[in-house]
């Protein structure tokens, strides 16, 4: 049998794994994105997250998508998304 703390414990492990779960397509829907928008080159970041919002897709699941994809923002005269 179970004490009270050890059923929160467990059941919160369970719902994170749910959660995690239920994210991890828009990540990957964040990376077609990015995948697509930068196959013709480097563009201005701003024009990136304008485009992702229509699309859906949060500032913050673009920037872990962009992480996990390895893209670099450099700063030039423009910040810029250069192809990975």
């Amino acid at each position: 049998m179970l004490l009270p703390r050890q059923q929160t414990k467990l059941a919160r492990g369970a719902l994170a794994g749910c959660i995690a779960a239920d994210r991890r397509p828009r990540r990957a829907k964040a990376e077609r994105f990015l995948r697509d928008v930068l196959r013709t080159g480097p563009m201005q970041a701003t024009a990136v997250q304008r485009q992702a919002r229509a699309f859906g897709i949060s500032d913050k699941t673009l920037r872990r998508a962009s992480k996990d994809l390895g893209v670099k923002i450099e700063k030039a005269r423009f910040r810029v998304w250069p192809v990975a």
